[in-house]
């Protein structure tokens, strides 16, 4: 089941957005994704640009992760840059409000654990 906790962190992040830019989508895949079993993950795209914020909980462990790449059609690899994990993911737009990502790399930072292996596939849904 999903954390509530997790949600309202992913909708401030949105809110934040709306309030230093234009209250409007830019990118056609921007919004809240759930992925099943793991948590959320915000998606914002301007000018060619990903920015993805992945959390999660695990037990009474939280997880986040912020990357960002460049979206060529409807893919994108994600390398991170902030968050409880270094690693790389490849998304795949299989709609307007559908992804598959895959686990490319994986490094956990000192106190963390990588959750999946290398190869892991998630599926995520539009949920705002």
């Amino acid at each position: 089941m999903m954390n509530t906790k997790s949600l309202k962190l992913a909708l401030s992040f949105l809110c934040l957005s709306a309030l230093t830019t234009n209250v409007h989508a830019e990118g056609i895949y921007d919004g809240i994704y759930a992925i099943p079993n793991v948590g959320y993950v915000y998606i914002r795209e301007q000018q060619g640009q990903v920015v993805a914020v992945l959390n999660q909980t695990v037990g009474d462990a939280y997880f986040w992760v912020a990357g960002q790449g460049a979206l060529n059609g409807a893919s994108a690899r994600i390398t991170s840059v902030l968050g409880n994990t270094r690693g790389e993911m490849d998304f795949v737009f299989t709609s307007l409000s559908t992804f598959k990502a895959t686990q490319i790399s994986c490094t956990a930072q000192a106190g963390r654990q990588c959750l999946v292996p290398n190869g892991t596939v998630f599926t995520g849904t539009k949920v705002w």
